[in-house]
């Protein structure tokens, strides 16, 4: 293949303003700066003497998300659409299939039409609990959505932190919303649908005591009782709720929201004998009178009812929510259905409740990992190609549920199956490895990965891990390392793989030393590696990689669920 060290972007005429915020304008920038932070090759968007030309065209009678990659003889590609933002998800194709040496650009060979399976393919940054969305700059956020963007994402899903607030008047409830709406912003400019989600019946932390609800019945420990939740039974309690949404509404009525997600569990719930089962009726009724409150500032608001661990044990949640939908539905768009471990069946033994489309909520963050994200990179491939392969043939999209950049490749794995039902993990992986680290580490890479990931399933099932095989992943990791460009080598995405691979392998040793510290309550990482100096500074990294703090001194519990566990002790080293 032929390596060009200077191309040309030929840019389509702009769409008005009035259809669109994307502009190919962004597109040809949002090109020039992947290609340019990757290779030696420069970008001119006015340059026609440039060797090669990548041209972006608009054709009415195309779709809007649909592209095409089509050769124009051995030196120029177009790109066409019927909008700017199916100019981009083909852009970010072409970029995905190019390869990038120290010599320049090799084109992309990949030559067809594609178009998505899914019309919500949604992504949820989860935004609380002091994470990297919570605390990164707004220049990294937006890099970040762009690059999802360029995977074919179109839906960006934000959570209102009530968990973290105390109150309308509280200072961190003003710089929360500000912060929203930037990122909110940026996902406009990108033509993505925009939406905020909330747990029905959780609010914030100053609420009064007489309202609050009873923690909820669980005997399997997995629908959580974490902030404030409200009993929905006593009429003041649903009214205030009612009231926070309304005002939540309000303060967002310049966002022009396309969509709300409710939810039922982990925050909320209520185990008060009047309200228990919570998602069977309270649940339900509260999120009925929630629609309509938000109805009324965003006229035909989209809303996604998630049934997160519904009948977890069974409860006739399931039930309840078929009957009620049965009698009329006026109220749900979509329905979100997902677990902590398999699909919930009844959806796929019994149908969707009301017909409505059936979409879900991947856990690509915290599953079998304690503090999510602490030790880099959560690859996953293999788990995620089995939990799609169940649904792939009825789920019409999803978001998944992240709390961090630490899943990078776990989102683009599941946003490739929303584009197309039958990719795999692998082929998605293949196009990811080759365009973050290099064309030729393709086979290394993916095995590494592969290794990361039986490790991380054994421990997640309080088993023993492979040394053996934790230290070939070092090993494989060290020789990639070797042979990258500096810019992937010192990428954040290959960093956070690569001291996975390290932390790995001192972890599982030193655990291995001491067989009955695995099966022991928490598994305390922090205090196996706290004399650990290799690992101490490979924490560090993540530390400033996430934003997360330095220090953890106690005053926000639910950070260390998510910072990477490095010994206080350490940090003055």
């Amino acid at each position: 293949m032929r390596t060009f060290t200077a191309i040309h972007i030929q840019m389509a005429d702009e769409v008005p303003a009035d259809r669109t915020q994307l502009t190919t304008k962004r597109i040809a920038a949002m090109i020039r700066k992947r290609i340019e932070a990757r290779c030696p090759a420069t970008v001119a968007v006015s340059n026609e003497d440039a060797p090669f030309a990548v041209k972006l065209v608009l054709r009415e009678a195309m779709g809007a998300e649909a592209y095409r990659i089509e050769a124009q003889g051995e030196a120029a590609v177009t790109i066409s659409s019927g909008s700017p933002s199916g100019l981009l998800y083909g852009a970010g194709k072409w970029l995905h299939t190019s390869g990038f040496t120290e010599e320049g650009l090799i084109p992309s060979d990949w030559r067809g039409e594609s178009k998505p399976e899914s019309a919500l393919r949604g992504i949820y940054f989860a935004t609380h609990f002091f994470n990297y969305y919570h605390v990164a700059p707004l220049d990294e956020l937006a890099a970040y959505l762009e690059d999802l963007a360029l995977w074919g994402t179109n839906h960006l899903l934000l959570v209102f932190p009530f968990v973290n607030l105390d109150g309308w008047e509280d200072p961190n409830t003003a710089t929360s919303i500000a912060q929203l709406k930037s990122i909110y912003s940026v996902a406009k400019q990108l033509d993505m649908k925009i939406g905020i989600g909330f747990a029905s019946n959780n609010q914030f932390r100053d609420a009064p005591a007489s309202i609050r609800a009873t923690p909820n019945v669980d005997p399997l420990g997995r629908k959580g009782n974490h902030g404030v939740n409200i009993c929905t039974s006593k009429p003041e309690g649903k009214a205030y709720i009612v009231r926070n949404i309304a005002e939540m509404c309000r303060r967002f009525a310049d966002c022009k929201l396309d969509f709300i997600v409710q939810s039922p569990y982990d925050e909320g719930g209520c185990g008060c004998e009047r309200c228990h089962p919570w998602g069977a009726e309270a649940y339900l009724s509260l999120a009925e009178a929630i629609v309509k409150t938000a109805r009324s500032y965003f006229p035909g608001i989209t809303h996604v009812l998630s049934t997160w661990v519904y009948d977890t044990p069974d409860a006739g949640e399931w039930q309840a929510l078929s009957a009620k939908l049965a009698r009329g539905n006026d109220w749900v768009n979509y329905i979100m259905a997902d677990a902590h471990e398999n699909y919930p069946e009844y959806p796929l033994q019994h149908g969707v409740p009301g017909g409505v489309p059936l979409i879900n909520f991947p856990e690509i963050s915290m599953w079998g990992l304690s503090p999510w994200g602490g030790f880099g990179a959560n690859p996953l491939p293999d788990r995620f190609d089995h939990l799609w392969s169940r649904i792939n043939h009825t789920v019409q999209g999803g978001f998944p549920y992240s709390e961090g950049i630490y899943e990078d490749i776990n989102k683009v794995i599941v946003s490739q199956f929303y584009w197309q039902r039958q990719s795999t993990a692998e082929q998605t992986l293949r196009d990811y490895v080759g365009y973050e680290f290099s064309r030729g580490v393709v086979d290394q890479a993916l095995r590494m990965i592969r290794i990361i990931e039986r490790n991380h399933t054994l421990v997640a099932g309080s088993q023993a891990a492979n040394v053996a095989e934790a230290d070939v992943a070092w090993q494989l990791a060290q020789q990639i390392d070797a042979t990258l460009l500096p810019a992937a080598k010192t990428a954040w995405r290959w960093r956070i793989l690569y001291l996975r691979a390290r932390l790995d392998a001192i972890r599982y040793r030193l655990a291995a030393e001491k067989p009955e510290w695995i099966n022991a309550p928490g598994a305390p990482w922090g205090s196996l590696l706290e004399d650990h100096e290799a690992a101490q500074a490979a924490l560090r990294e993540l530390i400033a990689i996430f934003h997360s703090k330095l220090v953890d001194d106690g005053s926000h519990k639910d950070h260390s669920w998510i910072r990477p566990p490095l010994a206080n002790k350490a940090n003055n080293r």
